[in-house]
């Protein structure tokens, strides 16, 4: 049951969500190399969905729920530029199933929670970058602190 509310994402990922909406779910991302990185995976049951497939009830949806993102992260950590991704290129895993990745950047270092986040391909495409882990205690603070900001 909980797995058809979420569509083909997988119940290990709910502990990240930030916010639900009507058409899709706002969640923490668990690579960090990017502080606040995140994603918005789309509630509509399929896999290979295109970007220019998604409805206008789901775009205009997915509009507010990037202002209020932005809006969020700008608060805590002051972004630098914005990338985002529609890839579903990991067919195995998720069936290209629509998500969009919103990639903070960041020209110079950030520190939170006793961690530095070192955005080591600024003024470049955000991949491939390297292997950056952070603790699930490091991942829960940055969860709780956007999650305290999106309206």
């Amino acid at each position: 049951m909980e797995k058809e509310k979420y569509r083909s994402l997988d119940l290990e990922y709910k502990g990240w969500i930030l916010k639900e909406y009507k058409y899709w779910t706002l969640l923490l991302h668990e690579e960090q190399r990017y502080l606040g990185r995140s994603y918005v995976w789309l509630l509509r049951y399929g896999g290979m969905q295109k970007f220019s497939e998604i409805t206008d009830e789901e775009y205009a949806e997915l509009r507010l729920i990037i202002r209020e993102y932005e809006k969020a992260i700008d608060k805590i950590w002051k972004p630098d530029f914005m990338n985002y991704a529609w890839l579903g290129n990991i067919f195995t895993h998720h069936g290209g199933h629509g998500h969009l990745h919103l990639i903070p950047r960041y020209e110079k270092e950030r520190e939170f929670a006793g961690q530095n986040f070192i955005d080591t391909r600024w003024g470049k495409n955000y991949a491939p970058s390297d292997k950056f882990e952070v603790s699930e205690e490091v991942l829960e603070k940055i969860r709780d602190s956007i999650s305290v900001y999106l309206s």
